[in-house]
């Protein structure tokens, strides 16, 4: 029986419209009551190739992308389809939507290979359409940036601004809220705080001005962070406890557990191992239900550090020893980095300063790569550690270590500095 397509994509398409405050609740239960019944149409349309089947994934990508459902085992073999099937279409608006919700899920995924060509793909679209294309742009621009940001700063940086102009002259309110909150986390990664506050900052009122809640959320856990990397944690709880009840609202769980991690962050500045411990379990909990390696290895660690500033050596090397191993081959290297640099400090502070030098050296060395700075806090921490090993090894030896370290890949410095515990 052939399900009504036309019906199913009109239907999501409505409700995405309709996710405002006092209405989203109801639409997001809906989009699961109906869920089997999408299935069953994209079952369908994959079957019977043509624009209607796009359509309607790319409508229900949002859905995907809002609330990390694509990731449940029974749907993600519908996204592989819909990704396999997106290339066999003739060039349309159509096409470079349902592209960019392609690209959206796979950098959602952490998969930048898979998204960048996708994104690439929708944006020369948008510009083979002409003026039909102007409001196409914005968004692919968007995920063009956020799967540059694992690998190439200055490329990510261009995106942005792009995406930040081409959005405002297609008036598109969302796509500009969406390249603000991009240019921020680019601007922070570039060590440019207050470029970075200003883009969160402008990004929230968009959304706001719009009345669009669900995205707001995004922008709010942002500038929570914005403020926990400065030290000021009351301003970041402000920012960040609503945050997290608006992703709970709309079961959006990587964000969630994204927030969470944000507010273990908190915690611990503040020395309440406790609570931060808490906070960091509950988001590996979320990250082990998503399926997404990278981010249980950072919760891992995170959790590795909180055990070892709390005193108990042997649970951190216990902890660290299940997570840092599964960041071999993950694409995020400034996760990474951080993670490796957390993990130097804990090896000296175990008098392993040769180890400390070389995982040290693989992380400065990262960042000078990348074009990144090191965020000011953490930068302090990590001075300390090295101040300590330089000491502890002299001028000489440490310099030869260092630069054995700067040689080496982060994922090869992790293996070394695991073979020590």
């Amino acid at each position: 029986m052939c399900p009504d397509i036309s019906f199913f994509t009109r239907f999501a398409e409505y409700q995405w419209h309709e996710l405002t405050d006092s209405s989203k609740q109801f639409w997001w239960e809906r989009f699961e009551v109906e869920g089997n019944n999408f299935r069953a149409a994209l079952d369908w349309a994959l079957m019977h190739p043509d624009e209607r089947g796009l359509k309607l994934t790319a409508a229900l990508g949002l859905f995907w992308y809002g609330t990390s459902r694509w990731t449940d085992e029974r749907d993600r073999h519908i996204v592989q389809r819909f990704l396999d099937h997106a290339t066999a279409t003739q060039p349309s608006t159509t096409r470079a939507r349902s592209l960019q919700m392609a690209a959206l899920l796979a950098t959602n995924e952490d998969d930048p290979i898979t998204a960048l060509p996708l994104a690439e793909e929708s944006i020369a679209i948008a510009h083979a359409l002409g003026d039909e294309g102007k409001s196409l742009l914005g968004l692919s621009l968007f995920v063009r940036c956020w799967a540059n940001l694992m690998q190439d700063l200055p490329a990510a940086f261009d995106a942005a601004r792009e995406g930040i102009k081409a959005s405002r002259e297609a008036d598109d309110d969302v796509a500009l809220g969406l390249a603000l909150m991009i240019a921020g986390v680019v601007q922070r990664e570039l060590g440019d705080y207050t470029a970075a506050r200003e883009a969160y900052e402008s990004s929230l009122g968009t959304f706001r001005k719009i009345d669009n809640e669900w995205m707001s959320a995004n922008p709010q856990a942002f500038l929570g962070q914005w403020h926990s990397i400065h030290g000021d944690t009351v301003r970041a709880i402000e920012f960040l406890e609503p945050a997290l009840k608006m992703h709970r609202d709309m079961n959006n769980r990587r964000m969630i557990g994204e927030t969470l991690s944000f507010l273990g962050d908190v915690a611990e500045l503040e020395r309440n191992f406790e609570l931060a411990a808490k906070h960091y379990e509950d988001s590996l909990t979320v990250f082990r239900e998503l399926g997404s390696q990278q981010r249980i290895a950072n919760a891992l660690s995170n959790l590795g550090r909180i055990a070892w500033r709390n005193g108990d050596v042997e649970q951190a090397k216990v902890i660290y020893r299940e997570g840092l191993p599964k960041f071999v081959g993950q694409p995020d290297k400034t996760i990474i980095a951080y993670a490796t640099g957390y993990f130097a400090c804990f090896l000296s502070s175990q008098g392993d300063v040769k180890s400390t030098a070389h995982l040290l050296g693989a992380v400065y060395a990262h960042f000078e790569v990348m074009g990144a700075r090191i965020r000011p806090l953490v930068q302090a921490e990590f001075d300390r550690y090295l101040e300590v090993t330089q000491k502890t090894l002299g001028d000489e030896f440490f310099d030869a270590t260092y630069a054995e370290g700067r040689a080496m890949s982060l994922e090869k410095a992790i293996v070394r500095g695991l073979g020590k515990i």
